[in-house]
């Protein structure tokens, strides 16, 4: 029945249900990184990133809430860091982004 959620082909029980296991997926991932953060030493705001992929230097944009956007750029050989609000300066603009 999965497969056939994503183009929206699916019959409704078929959508409820799915529903609900995402909403169960995505509750635990947010324990399970609640959780690391606060093992990682580093819980006191949303700007808190962790790198899923070690040995890899990330740099990406990500959501601050409340319609600002960050950028967070972790070396390879750390695993938790801070996105830094991203301010674009007047000659320059983020396109696609709202």
């Amino acid at each position: 029945m999965f497969h056939d959620t994503l183009p929206g082909s699916s019959i409704h029980i078929a959508v409820e249900d799915y529903d609900r296991k995402f909403a169960a997926i995505h509750k635990t991932a947010k324990e399970l990184f609640d959780e690391a953060t606060r093992a990682l030493g580093d819980s006191s705001d949303s700007n808190s990133v962790i790198n899923t992929l070690p040995s890899h230097p990330r740099k990406e944009v990500v959501s601050l809430g409340g319609g600002e956007v960050g950028v967070a750029e972790i070396d390879a050989h750390t695993l938790c860091g801070k996105a830094e609000r991203y301010e674009p300066s007047s000659s320059e603009g983020v396109t696609g982004m709202s």
